[in-house]
């Protein structure tokens, strides 16, 4: 029996921009996605911004039936944002998505975010791996993005040690990015969730990994930061978590001098915790 899915917010999902501040400003006034989503749809003089008034007069409501119906031949969920389903953790951040697409299902555990570069060296990796494992086997569950690098290697420790992962994507769920790792997004979500807020078939863009790093950070109790540049992603995903009130936790760079280490020297001369081993977290979690 498939879930009920809130067609009105799938459909304002698709109106309006992702991390919509616009939307969110009108959400509040409205009693129903049915009520907010008709004033969109028909009422022409509603002052809307132009590109998405352009959105909504060109919108078929036939599309939004269409990806429901996909979503549902193939296993993945559509969860709105005020619904029972809908993570706590994620409602309660600044901007947070009109509905999310997930495969599995998120853990109730307490989580980690590790996060990290794509273009990772072996000690680095050896410290993802490591550290979650550790989180694996102490029952926390680990959170990241999904990109090759610390990522997956993070992603593939907790599951090979018996634990929970959620990936959290910068594209549509089905969408082959990174390039040929279908299976792992199946082995992740049969051992926690694989979640989006872009459409199953939504190609990346660079502006959408920013977006979901508020996620990653919403969903876990610390960051890991793991071998980062002055201009990771993974500092994106920092920022994030200091507005949700996160603890912050880094990898001592293994190169005081080389700059794929900077961000890591940045956080730490700002006041992270330097994490030396996985009980320097768990403990304060």
């Amino acid at each position: 029996m498939p879930k009920r899915i809130d067609i009105a917010m799938l459909v304002l999902a698709m109106i309006f921009p992702p991390a919509s501040s616009y939307f969110h400003e009108l959400y509040c006034h409205y009693e129903s996605s049915d009520e907010l989503l008709e004033k969109v749809l028909k009422d022409k003089t509603y002052d809307l911004p132009p590109f998405i008034r352009e959105r909504a007069e060109n919108f078929r409501m036939q599309y939004a039936y269409e990806l429901a119906d996909y979503c549902y031949q193939n296993g993945i969920d559509i969860i709105s944002l005020g619904s029972e389903d809908f993570p706590h953790q994620i409602a309660e951040i600044s901007c947070p998505p009109i509905v999310i697409f997930s495969k599995g299902k998120i853990p109730a555990t307490k989580g980690i975010s590790i996060v990290g570069a794509r273009k990772a060296d072996s000690y680095s990796l050896k410290a993802a791996e490591y550290f979650s494992s550790e989180f694996a086997k102490q029952g926390i569950s680990v959170i990241s993005g999904f990109a090759n690098g610390i990522d997956t290697a993070a992603h593939h420790a907790a599951v090979e040690n018996g634990g929970k992962t959620v990936a959290i994507l910068g594209c549509g769920i089905d969408f082959d990015y990174p390039h040929g790792k279908g299976q792992l997004k199946e082995i992740i979500s049969a051992n926690g969730a694989v979640i989006s807020e872009f459409p199953p078939l939504s190609p990346p863009k660079p502006e959408y990994f920013k977006i979901r790093n508020r996620m990653i950070s919403a969903l876990s109790e610390a960051v890991l930061v793991i071998q980062a540049s002055r201009h990771s992603g993974a500092l994106n995903t920092v920022s994030h978590a200091l507005e949700q009130g996160k603890d912050i936790f880094v990898i001592p760079p293994r190169d005081i001098f080389s700059s794929a280490y900077a961000g890591q020297i940045l956080l730490l001369k700002d006041g992270a915790q330097a994490a030396y081993s996985p009980k320097d977290i768990l403990l304060s979690i």
